[in-house]
């Protein structure tokens, strides 16, 4: 993931599960990005970066978490696919159409990884109610 960002002009000295992702070559603020990333299906959370000049509740940059990605079982392809969804999310950040489309992708993607699943049925645990066994 960090290397595909770092390919479309992110920062490239992540090296951690969580990263901060330094936009001002994006020329968009981190709240900018959030809600744009938000309206396409994406989370993240805007937050600042070293020495950040916007303030506290804008943000040069935003923060990413890659545990959510690999706890569904996404891989590098996903991976991948995630990163240019989000640039292209950032690139357009005022574009509704083609947010609402980025935002069905993503959907469509996280569908084929669904939370949880596996678990839920090799442990025999009903998934209308987690908290007790199926009766099956």
């Amino acid at each position: 993931m960090t290397q595909i960002l770092t390919d479309l002009a992110l920062p490239d000295n992540i090296d951690n599960h969580l990263f901060i992702v330094d936009l001002r070559a994006k020329n968009i603020t981190g709240r900018a990005a959030e809600i744009a990333l938000e309206q396409a299906g994406i989370t993240v959370s805007r937050s600042c970066i070293p020495f950040d000049p916007e303030k506290p509740w804008i943000t040069s940059g935003i923060r990413i978490g890659t545990p959510a990605i690999t706890t569904r079982g996404m891989g590098t392809q996903e991976i991948q696919q995630l990163v240019h969804l989000i640039d292209e999310a950032l690139q357009n950040q005022n574009n509704q159409l083609l947010l609402q489309n980025i935002k069905q992708q993503a959907q469509k993607l996280c569908a084929k990884f669904p939370i949880y699943a596996n678990n839920w049925h090799r442990n025999n645990f009903s998934l209308s109610s987690p908290l007790q066994k199926s009766v099956e």
